[in-house]
Order: C-alpha cells, then sequence, then structure tokens
C-alpha cells in the first residue's frame, strides 16, 4: 500500500522471481526465495547478487552530486538534514569524475528572515550595492528566493521603485524585518496591483530620477554564426532558441550588458543581428568609436 501496488501486481512480480537469476539459468543460478502466507513476508535465501549495491554509472553520480551541490547551497537543509547531506556528498566524492562547485550559499540568517517575511508578508529594510557600485536603502517585500545556477536572487516588491525587482542576495550587506505586512499598506494589493504608497508615507514612489535602481532584467537576442556558438555554452544562462544552417539565435535574461558589449565587439562580423535597439546602439556606437582610433580604417566597411 505504501508504494501504490496492488497485491495482484506483487504476485505477479513474485511468480516472476522465480525464473529470474544469473545467465545460464540452472536450478544453481536462480533466486532462492521462500514466502511466509501467516506474516506476509518473503525472506531471501539465494540473492544472486540482488543482494550487493548497485554502482552508480558516471553520469548518475554527477547528476546526483550536483542536485547535492545545489541543496547545500540553498540552505533548506539543516541540523540531521545538513549532516546527512554532507555525508552523502563524502560518498560521492570518489565517484564523480570531475570538481562540482555550487552555487554560493545564502548566508543561513539572511536566508530565514527573508523566508520568514515571504511567510508573513512583512517587509524588510535592505542595504542593497548594484552592480555599479552604488548603494540604496529600501524597504522590499519578499516574494521568492531564487538561483540562475551562479548567484541567488531575491524577487520582491520594491517601494523605492513602486515595482517588483530582483536583487542579488551577496550584494545586500545588511537586512532587518519590519513589523509592516502589505495588508497595512504596503507592496502589492492582493490582486496582484502595484501600490503607489510604500509603507508609512503620506504619498509618492520615494524614489528621485538620479538614484540607482536594483537589477530590472531584460532579454537580450544575438543572432550569430555557427563558429561563435561557444558564446552559449559558456555564459550561465543563455540558451539557443533558433539555429539552422546559417545561424543561430542565443538568448539571455541581463540586467546590464555592459560587459556583452565588450564580447560582442570581439566576435566581429560573427554577429549579424542585437536586440534590444539600444544594446544595438551601443554596440555601434563603440565600434564606430574604436574604428575611429585607428583613423577610420575600414569604418565604411563596418558601418551597418
Amino acid at each position: 500500500h505504501h508504494f501504490a501496488v496492488s497485491e495482484s501486481q506483487v504476485m505477479k512480480d513474485l511468480d516472476l522471481l522465480w525464473v529470474t537469476g544469473l545467465p545460464g539459468y540452472y536450478p544453481n543460478d536462480l533466486i532462492d526465495f521462500a514466502f511466509d502466507e501467516e506474516e506476509a513476508s518473503v525472506f531471501l535465501r539465494e540473492a544472486q547478487g540482488l543482494s550487493r549495491p548497485v554502482p552508480f554509472a558516471p553520469r548518475e553520480a554527477l547528476a546526483l552530486a550536483a542536485a547535492v551541490e545545489w541543496l547545500r547551497a540553498s540552505g533548506a537543509a539543516e541540523g540531521s538534514a545538513a549532516r546527512a547531506l554532507e555525508s552523502v556528498r563524502h560518498k560521492l566524492r570518489g565517484l564523480v569524475p570531475a570538481v562540482l562547485t555550487g552555487t554560493p550559499p545564502v548566508d543561513v540568517e539572511m536566508r530565514r528572515t527573508v523566508l520568514r517575511a515571504a511567510a508573513g508578508r512583512r517587509g524588510i529594510h535592505i542595504h542593497y550595492v548594484s552592480a555599479g557600485d552604488e548603494a540604496t536603502e529600501r524597504t522590499v517585500y519578499p516574494e521568492a528566493l531564487r538561483t540562475d545556477g551562479a548567484h541567488w536572487y531575491l524577487d520582491a516588491w520594491c517601494t523605492r521603485a513602486s515595482a517588483r525587482r530582483s536583487f542579488r542576495m551577496d550584494r545586500i550587506l545588511t537586512l532587518a524585518e519590519l513589523g509592516e505586512g502589505i495588508d497595512d499598506g504596503g507592496g502589492p494589493d492582493a490582486s496582484g496591483a502595484p501600490s503607489a504608497k510604500p509603507p508609512g508615507s503620506g504619498g509618492g514612489t520615494g524614489q528621485s530620477e538620479t538614484e540607482p535602481e536594483a537589477e530590472a532584467f531584460t532579454t537580450v537576442r544575438v543572432r550569430l554564426l555557427p563558429r561563435a556558438r561557444w558564446l552559449a555554452e559558456e555564459i550561465p544562462g543563455a540558451r539557443i532558441t533558433s539555429e539552422d544552417a546559417d545561424s543561430l539565435v542565443v538568448e539571455l535574461e541581463l540586467g546590464r550588458w555592459d560587459w556583452l558589449v565588450r564580447v560582442l565587439l570581439g566576435l566581429g562580423d560573427s554577429v549579424r543581428e542585437v536586440s534590444p535597439p539600444e544594446l544595438a546602439a551601443e554596440v555601434r556606437s563603440r565600434a564606430r568609436a574604436a574604428l575611429g582610433a585607428y583613423g577610420g580604417h575600414g569604418a565604411g566597411e563596418h558601418n551597418r
């Protein structure tokens, strides 16, 4: 009943077990067992190797080790569960043909505070440093913790932006749980619609035009020649959305793309199309500036 297997199926499996064993299938090669009807139990007399643990294939061990590393990084396992996880990790170490490094773990206390605030629909006050090294303080209402395989992110309603934002956990310097909940007037309302007022505010968004904002992710698409396929294989989170004999389209979500501009410039004519238009314009501008530094040599050829 525990495994949702019917009695008739168990009896069919036992009938098959009578003629199961090692190649050759002589009487001494077959599995021998006894069935006790009173205790409804099966006892193996000769397991023919069935009692030996089944070894992992390298691919299976690698997949399990990767899952263990992810669980360790999530911080979800505590106490005895964490010790058991560490024991499994140690045992897999000799089976895995690679060195695995998981997503950097989230600070345990920060994780607990975020999850407690999310469960209680309460806000937290954070001191956050953006990718541009600009520090802000803001009140956010946690919704979820997630990872892209490289970093952990807090998805939350931000009262400064009056919108949902994602914050990299390793860029949150400090955080403190607040007593105010969404039902007290902060964050989105029950329908998910934005709230125009942060908690305890008389109005406005609490944001000036010059204040730095948390990462708002943008979908970037790049059409490349096949020889630049490595871009999709080496950048975490990148994926190929379409491909033919002449080109492929790589798509990724970015909070900022200044580093990608440099990568695309290095790919030269292997880049055929870039979107959104703002990114394409920045790539063109940087390419023209670079060509201009060489006295305009080749500018006509690349001015497109």
